[in-house]
């Protein structure tokens, strides 16, 4: 379980592919809506939204993958 947004960025940069469930209570908005940024979890819905593939939605969770092969690793500053 990968709880900060450090571990999740350090999974992505150390696998080929990384498969990511997330359930819809921790989510806080979906995927088309602005970010809150106000929330804790801003900074990373940013970072699922830019880097990972949303490959599943169901009632419970959302599937998204993390494919080095497309590249599209893009980081920004980590939490102080």
């Amino acid at each position: 379980m990968i709880s900060k947004l450090d571990d999740l960025q350090d999974a992505c940069a150390r696998h080929q592919r990384l498969w990511v469930v997330i359930t819809r209570s921790s989510r806080f908005r979906s995927p088309g809506e602005t970010i809150a940024w106000q929330e804790p979890g801003g900074r990373f819905d940013l970072f699922v939204r830019t880097n990972l593939e949303l490959k599943r939605q169901t009632y419970l969770a959302d599937v998204f993958l993390w494919d080095n092969a497309n590249g599209r690793l893009k980081n920004f500053q980590r939490a102080w």
